[in-house]
């Protein structure tokens, strides 16, 4: 227990941490809705084996989205954005501020209709490339601390 709370006050503070907004999922929620409303009319036709089959597809693609939104987790600190992947055994990318050139944020459309966008890292290393965080919400307000932090 000591060792963990001294671990806890040894870590760099967090700016900014999240997930990807449930709206990101918008497609998945579509077949989900899609597949929950054919079970409601299957039922109204009183066809059971039907119904039950297009609930359990709805069920299946709620499921998947809750799956992949906990299994991602971004967090900003003073010194670097990290990536955590998965659910029961974590991956970690650690990408030092010092190694970011510049940022840009996406968003088409529906992304701005939804108030979501993705935070693009350009990496100063040529074959680095660049790290993208994700359907994250109000993502103006992301890009300004980490533009003040760089």
């Amino acid at each position: 227990m000591a060792h963990d709370r001294s671990r806890l006050m040894s870590e760099e503070p967090v700016i900014w941490e999240g997930r990807p907004a449930w709206s990101k999922f918008r497609f998945l929620w579509l077949f989900a809705l899609i597949a929950a409303l054919r079970a409601v009319v299957s039922l109204w036709l009183e066809d059971r084996m039907s119904a039950s089959i297009y609930a359990g597809g709805a069920a299946l693609f709620s499921g998947l989205i809750l799956f992949l939104r906990n299994g991602i987790h971004y967090r900003i600190t003073r010194r670097a954005v990290y990536t955590t992947l998965g659910i029961r055994s974590r991956v970690e990318r650690k990408i030092p501020l010092e190694k970011i050139g510049s940022l840009d944020i996406e968003q088409d459309p529906m992304d701005r209709f939804f108030g979501i966008g993705t935070l693009v890292l350009y990496l100063k290393e040529e074959d680095a490339g660049r790290e993208r965080v994700q359907g994250i919400e109000d993502p103006e307000v992301i890009y300004n601390k980490l533009r003040a932090l760089l």
